[in-house]
Parts: structure tokens; sequence; C-alpha cells
């Protein structure tokens, strides 16, 4: 019975089958179906291929910042990144409130914007915003400052000390004690709720004794943050020592042990033990080292040097005897040397170089021009056969400049004259003129770059903060311009040296907080 059962239903599935054949063989061999049958597949073709189309053209609109308003009208949009220190602080853009915080993106149509930064308890920061359709802008250096500074008296010196100096790793500060050229002050900030001083005294007969008025002057730190090169003045003479911070009794003095008493000694790439050794008067440069301390001559008729990495040095050279009155900009990259520039004869030249984001920049400048020139790896340029010579891709106008100098992070270059500065960024290849509403407080001359965004001085007895583009100009705190204040390596605090009200002979060494408590 099952047999019989199983052999009917099989043969109703195979009639099923043939009916379905036959019908799609006649549907094939009828012309009319056969040809309506094609033009479904190619309709249904073209429809896919039209909706591929239409859904990369939207990706690629989308992927170039297009879109639709609320008036169902195309616009462009840019994209804008935002941090702030502290975080998180609200955005507001043409005086309305962002739903964002920072730090975050901001998808915004193209146009132009001010921006504000706020949080409670801290000075609003703002500046102009141009956003440009498909373009990314990021500000990721707004530093908020507290509406109250809240200062703490750490010591009281009796008598001005002779030198303030901090690490480049921002973590030791150190003082030369009034009184006694022998014994210095260490602080270290790691633990800002425990910031003592702590003793450091160099080895008897290491100096140079002496019954003249005694001074101390800070030429470079190593990059070890260990030792620090430090110029002991007394009366008309001088000598150089390398104080070694963490083990004193290993502090060297440079002068006895090279031989020499250049005009100027400087770390060959940051290391505490190689040098070059600069004379004025003969217009000469020589390399030494602790492991070979005798000089050896390096160049002729240098007139200024700066030198990266252990064998890279630009420098300005006098001409020879046959050649004309012009003034050479060299730069020496191992063993071979390129020239940069001429300036005609004068007085004294800048010089500078560091690399951003991969390339070398170099700037150069004659103290008695009218502009400093900027070059991005001028050495590939020289070496190229289509340009063959060094050729600046920005010009800075600086009437007389006596500084040039990058930021923390090397985006920003920096042509100053007193109170009036010059900057390239060269991440937007952009470049800033102003004049700063403060003039400097004698001794300083110039301001100094508080990181890769700020710059810093004293004016009027404050200590001054602003952008690069001297936008968010803030007073922090009161204080001295021989000693500028130095930040701790977080930014959330500041060490500050001020005269003692009614007796300026005394100095107070203070720590001010540049957030609120529960930011600390």
């Amino acid at each position: 019975m099952i047999a019989i059962v199983i052999t009917g239903f099989k043969d109703k599935i195979s009639r099923h089958h043939y009916r379905v054949i036959y019908s799609i063989s006649m549907d094939f061999l009828d012309p009319v179906q056969f040809r309506r049958h094609n033009r479904m597949i190619i309709i249904g073709y073209i429809s896919i291929a039209f909706a591929i189309a239409m859904a990369t053209a939207i990706l690629v609109l989308l992927a170039s910042g297009y879109w639709f308003n609320k008036k169902g009208e195309v616009i462009q949009n840019g994209l804008m990144f935002v941090s702030s220190t502290p975080a998180p602080a609200d955005v507001y853009l043409n005086g309305v409130r962002n739903k964002s915080q920072t730090n975050s993106r901001i998808v915004l149509p193209e146009g132009n914007y001010n921006m504000e930064l706020k949080r409670d308890g801290y000075r609003t920061w703002q500046r102009p915003v141009q956003i440009n359709g498909n373009t990314v802008v990021h500000f990721d250096y707004p530093f908020l400052v507290p509406n109250n500074l809240v200062t703490t008296p750490q010591k009281t010196y009796d008598v001005t000390p002779t030198l303030v100096s901090q690490s480049p790793d921002r973590r030791w500060l150190i003082t030369a004690a009034p009184g006694d050229m022998k014994q210095f002050e260490l602080y270290d900030t790691k633990d800002p709720k425990n910031v003592a001083a702590t003793a450091v005294a160099v080895p008897a007969g290491l100096l140079t004794a002496s019954t003249e008025a005694q001074s101390w002057n800070v030429q470079e730190w190593s990059n070890d943050n260990r030792h620090v090169l430090l110029k002991h003045l007394f009366g008309a003479n001088s000598e150089y020592i390398l104080l070694d911070r963490s083990a004193p009794d290993q502090s060297v003095n440079l002068t006895k042990t090279l031989g020499t008493n250049p005009t100027e000694l400087q770390l060959v790439d940051k290391k505490y033990d190689r040098y070059y050794l600069y004379d004025a008067a003969s217009h000469t440069l020589s390399k030494a080292s602790l492991g070979a301390p005798q000089p050896t001559p390096f160049l002729e008729r240098v007139l200024s040097f700066k030198s990266y990495g252990s064998d890279t040095l630009l420098y300005a050279v006098t001409p020879s005897a046959d050649s004309d009155n012009n003034v050479t900009i060299k730069m020496m990259q191992g063993s071979q040397t390129y020239t940069i520039r001429q300036f005609p004869a004068g007085t004294s030249y800048l010089v500078n170089m560091a690399i951003y984001d991969g390339d070398m920049y170099v700037v150069t400048a004659a103290a008695n021009g009218d502009r400093a020139y900027i070059y991005r790896n001028p050495i590939d340029q020289i070496n190229n056969k289509n340009f063959g010579t060094a050729s600046p891709i920005r010009v800075l106008r600086m009437s007389n400049p006596n500084y040039l100098e990058f930021s923390a992070n090397t985006r920003f270059i920096l042509a100053e004259n007193g109170d009036k500065f010059a900057v390239y960024d060269a991440e937007d290849d952009r470049s800033y003129a102003y004049t700063a509403a403060d003039p400097l407080d004698a001794p300083q001359a110039h301001a100094i770059w508080m990181d890769g965004h700020h710059l810093t001085y004293v004016s009027g007895g404050k200590f001054i903060m602003f952008d690069y583009d001297h936008q968010n100009r803030q007073e922090l705190v009161d204080s001295l311009p021989t000693f500028t204040p130095l930040f701790d390596s977080t930014y959330r605090y500041l060490y500050s040296y001020t005269a003692v009200k009614n007796d300026a002979s005394k100095m107070v060494f203070s720590q001010t907080a540049l957030r609120l408590p529960q930011d600390l």
C-alpha cells in the first residue's frame, strides 16, 4: 500500500515538472514572449545600474560635504574638531549653543562663525572661524583660564636669586641660592602638593675663586633633563660649568676641562658631553667632547650658527678675501654644504631650523633687514635638477628682527622685534602679522613660546598669555620680567617670582593653580 502511494506521488511531481518545463519552452518558442522576457531583463539591469549610479553620486556628494538644509537647498559642509583644556566646555557658534561639547567633532555648513567656548568658573575663549566646504579644521589648543586665579606663596627669598631655570620636561626648577654661588635649590614639581626645595651643592674648587660680583647665566639644558650648561660670570671674566642636578659632585668646569673659554658654548644634539665652541673675535667654530676635550677646528668666518641633530648645521659666513661683499647663509648636512641665501653685509644674522611633519623648515633674517625668509626642504630643492636653488615658501615682513623661534611643536615660526610679531603657520601655510598692545618689560628681549600655540611675556608687571595670532589675550599673575613664570608639565600650575610688596630686594616664589580645584 505504501509503495503504491509513493509511486502515485512521484507521478504527480513528474507531471507538474513537465507542465512547468513545457510552459517555459513554449514561452521561448513564442517570439513575442521571448522579446518581452528580454526587455524585462534589460530594464532590470538598467534599474540596478541607475540605482548604483545614484547611490555612488550621493556618496561622493556626502564625502564632499554636500547636503540639504532645512529649506531643501544644497549646501556644502565642513568638519571642525574642537578641544579644550580643561574639558568639556560648551561650544557656542554665532551666539547659539551647539549640542556638542569639547572634545568633539562638529559638522557645519561652510561660512564664517564666531566660536566661543564656555565652562563654569572659567573665562570665555573665543575666535572667528571660517569653515570651507569639504575641509577639516582643528582647534585642539584652546586654554581656558579660571575667572579667579589662586596664588599660594611657597618661599620668600631675602635676596633676589641670581638664576632661575626649568628643565625641558618642565619637571625640575633650579634656583641659585643668594649669597653662595656654590649652592643651588632644586624644586620637583611632579607632586604639586609638596614642592619643597632640595639643596644642590657643587664640589669645592669647581668654580674659579673671585672677590668680584658674581652671577649665573643659563645657556641650555641637555635633553636628559639632568645636565644644565651654565655660564659663571665673575667681574669681567666668565667660565662654563656643566651642572649635574642629580649628582652635583660630577659637575664639570668645562672651561678648565676643554682648556679654552669660547665666546659661546652649545651642546651638539642636546647631548651634555658634546660641544660646539664659537670664538666671536676670530669667527671660528670648533668641536669638542668630554671624551676628546681638545677642541678641533671646524669652520671659519662664521657669524652665527644653529645646529640640528648630530650632523646638520645652519650658519652665516662672511665673504672670503676674493669674493663680493655678501654674507652667505649655508647649510651643512653630513659632509655636504649647500648655499641657502645671501645677504648684503651688515651687523648680525639670525638662523634657525626644525622639522615639522617630516619636512625640514629653515628660517633666516638679517638683523638690519626687514624680512625673514622661510624655506621648506631647501636641500631637496637644491638637489632637484628642475630647481637647482633654494626658494623661500614664505617671506615674513619684520623690520630689524631680533628673534626667530619655532613653537614647541615646531608648527609655528615666530619673527619678532619687541612688540611687533610675524608668525607663520606651517600646517595651514598661512602667516599673521600684528603689533601687541602690551610692551615688553625690560630686560626681556622677546616673547617666549609657552607651548605649541601660545606666547607669553611680562608687561606692566603682569604675565601675559595669548594665542599665536594674538587672539585670547589673558592676564595671569604678577611677575618680575627678570624671571618669567614657568609652567609644570601638565600646565595645571604656574610658578612665578614676584617682588615682596614694600621691599623690592626680597622675592616670593609662588604657585598658581590654572584650574579650579575639581579640575586639578
